[in-house]
């Protein structure tokens, strides 16, 4: 087991690339799109722009990024920079007066990079982590890497994550497509903060493609959430399991039977300490009524209380220790 802390460098940090690699997503166009969408916000948040970007400034970015991707360049702050300069060097003096919007956009791209690097001379720095680090060790064991985003506020948890789930979603199709196989299962906890029940964000529409194509690529996904109400139901429905642990509350029992389709029969409320009620397409009763089951404890039991964020950065830097001991690193 590996701890990883985001951005904490006193645990075991994981970093991403600044910008998605999408070049394996270039033969699904509804994936692309989901994928220029996720680089686009990626780059407003690289130069620190937090207001919602103009049709015009999406524009620039999306068409720099495609731009970028049919050259077979991997995205990079550098290289973003690189073709912003070459869209506006090309442009004649007819084209910026047909596209006036796109270009004054471009050239508010090209000044906010120059205040950016300003400000932070190791923006082009994309150093990042191997994806590969998160599923298996040097030595070829299967590892369980446990990301923790405590203490981040929860708008930066969801960035990372859509991050994250991008940069797993195009390795995953690229090792595919090449004949190899990425097993693994991803487990978010307190999913209903990444796919909430109302609004509508990136993070919530990757999550949302993730759970509909992981599987193709035998890869799983658990969501796991104590207020199931406040979930996304299409999100929910793209889960073909469903397992359900004790519950008391009238309306978060009514939407397990919802959901399972069995009217007023399970007994949630009467559940003990490691079970369950489960119910996919290959384990059901007879009538297709949800199955009880009892788990392990050793899947169950935690301590009374969480580890507070001193004690996690600890756990993540004695963790990346011993695999690196271990010669797993």
């Amino acid at each position: 087991v590996v701890v990883w802390t985001p951005f904490r460098s006193k645990g075991n940090p994981f970093r991403l690339p600044k910008l998605p690699n999408l070049q394996a997503l270039m033969d699904d166009e509804e994936d692309l799109d989901l994928g220029l969408e996720t680089a686009t916000l990626a780059a407003l948040r690289l130069l620190d722009i937090a207001r919602k970007p103009r049709t015009a400034e999406t524009h620039v970015l999306k068409s720099a990024f495609r731009a970028i991707l049919k050259a077979g360049d991997a995205p990079s702050p550098a290289r973003l920079l690189q073709e912003l300069k070459s869209m506006v060097a090309s442009a004649d003096k007819d084209e910026r007066a047909e596209a006036r919007g796109f270009y004054r956009a471009a050239d508010f791209f090209l000044e906010s990079f120059a205040s950016a690097r300003r400000g932070d001379p190791r923006l082009e720095d994309d150093s990042s982590n191997d994806l590969s680090e998160l599923f298996s060790s040097g030595s070829g064991r299967t590892r369980v890497s446990v990301m923790s985003l405590t203490g981040q506020e929860l708008e930066f948890q969801r960035n990372y994550l859509e991050r994250l789930l991008m940069a797993l979603f195009t390795h995953i199709t690229e090792e595919s497509r090449s004949g190899g196989a990425v097993r693994g299962l991803l487990v978010i906890d307190e999913a209903k903060e990444f796919v909430p029940s109302d609004g509508r964000s990136t993070c919530k529409m990757i999550i949302r493609r993730f759970t509909s194509m992981a599987r193709k690529y035998n890869y799983g996904i658990v969501l796991a959430s104590q207020e199931l109400k406040s979930m996304d139901s299409r999100t929910v429905n793209n889960c073909t399991t469903k397992l359900f642990g004790k519950q008391t509350a009238n309306a978060a029992v009514k939407a397990a039977e919802e959901i399972m389709g069995t009217g007023n029969d399970l007994r949630l409320a009467h559940l003990g300490t490691g079970q369950f009620y489960l119910k996919s397409d290959s384990a059901q009763g007879p009538r297709g009524e949800p199955l009880r089951v009892t788990g392990s404890l050793c899947l169950t039991w935690h301590p009374s209380g969480s580890p507070d964020r001193d004690e996690i950065l600890r756990y993540a830097a004695e963790s990346a220790g011993k695999a690196a001991r271990r010669g797993d690193a």
